[in-house]
């Protein structure tokens, strides 16, 4: 995934757990050393169910999280494990400004408890196998209504078993990349993070509302 980001200079916001990052530190410190930037959003540290927390388990889970992840700057994006939702208060007090909405749509981003509110477009895991063709039907759908084309995938999502060679990366996700980067560099896409296209929103709604005055 890293490779096919950097090839075509797409970022991506990766959702990460600290017991993950700590398990595989190897694969945590090959996302930050990647010549496109990445984002890495928080995921909780163990995965935990956010919508059966209270105040002080969340606080904690984020703490341990940002702890082994160790960043220099505060990331902004959250994502609900299990697409489980709560305590929208308590993430937006520890700082978060965008979060991953668990309905698939094609829509724009909107203010939510406080928070940008991304929809998911396209789900991608084993039976997308070959569906590059789909998917660039999904991403022109959304430049025609200009709106955004939100692919996401868990890692064992583009993994075959005795796909040693990442076939399903070189076979689905690198000509829709590819197809991507065509549009990106026609001027009709613009390819950003989730916390990037939250910071974009909040500008507009700004610029909106100066106008409106």
């Amino acid at each position: 995934m890293i490779a096919v980001s950097e090839k075509h200079s797409i970022p991506m916001t990766w959702a990460i757990c600290g017991e993950t990052a700590e398990a595989d530190r190897a694969s945590y410190e090959r996302i930050l050393r990647s010549k496109v930037k990445q984002e890495i959003g928080v995921h909780t540290y163990s995965h935990v169910d956010v919508s059966s927390c209270n105040e002080r388990e969340l606080t904690e889970e984020v703490a341990k999280c940002l702890g082994v992840l160790n960043l220099n700057e505060r990331p902004k994006t959250f994502i609900f494990p299990w697409n489980r939702e709560g305590n929208f208060e308590v993430l937006k007090k520890l700082g978060f400004e965008t979060y991953r909405d668990p309905k698939r749509s094609v829509r724009s981003p909107f203010e939510n408890h406080n928070l940008v509110d991304l929809a998911p477009t396209y789900y991608v895991d084993q039976k997308s196998m070959g569906a590059s063709g789909l998917m660039k039907k999904y991403l022109e759908l959304c430049i025609s209504w200009n709106s955004v084309f939100h692919l996401w995938l868990h890692p064992w999502s583009v993994v075959l078993e005795g796909d040693e060679r990442g076939a399903f990366v070189s076979q689905t996700l690198d000509p829709l990349f590819a197809f991507m980067r065509k549009k990106r560099d026609e001027g009709v896409l613009s390819v950003c993070t989730m916390g990037e296209l939250s910071t974009f929103h909040r500008q507009e709604q700004v610029k909106q509302s100066e106008l409106a005055v």
